[in-house]
């Protein structure tokens, strides 16, 4: 198994491994400001967890930064959350309307959504991933 084989894995086992569940969400994040760099994308998740958190919920998760080719920062995640799905979605987009666009649908591992969030992460040495836990 190469590299990137083992990612998609690790990324697919993440959530079982963690709270013993499927992921609930994946949600594609973008921005509306101009230059965003991974630092301040960085911020920004980590305050979408802290939002959560501040209702009593834990968020958990991995997510990737991945650069346009016009170089516009983007997210791609995965996200489990302690609260029931619909409250969850709304607490995403009610959260990120302030900062960008998101699309958000459940997460349905059979779909390689974790194989798609890691397509440039060996070919582009911009694209990065992180654990939710470690915001």
């Amino acid at each position: 198994m190469n590299y990137k084989e083992e990612m998609i894995k690790f990324f697919k086992n993440y959530s079982k491994t963690i709270v013993n569940e499927e992921y609930k969400v994946k949600v594609d994040l973008s921005y509306s400001y101009g230059k965003v760099n991974d630092k301040l994308s960085r911020k920004w998740i980590r305050n979408l967890k802290n939002h959560f958190n501040s209702k009593g919920f834990r968020f958990e998760g991995l997510y990737v930064n991945e650069f346009s080719k016009l170089y516009r920062l983007h997210n791609h995640c995965v996200f489990w959350f302690s609260c029931d799905l619909d409250l969850g979605k709304k607490l995403i987009k009610d959260y990120w309307k302030k900062i960008g666009t998101t699309d958000i649908d459940s997460y349905n591992p059979n779909e390689n959504y974790c194989e798609y969030m890691l397509k440039y992460i060996d070919y582009n040495s911009k694209s990065s991933w992180e654990f939710i836990e470690n915001l």
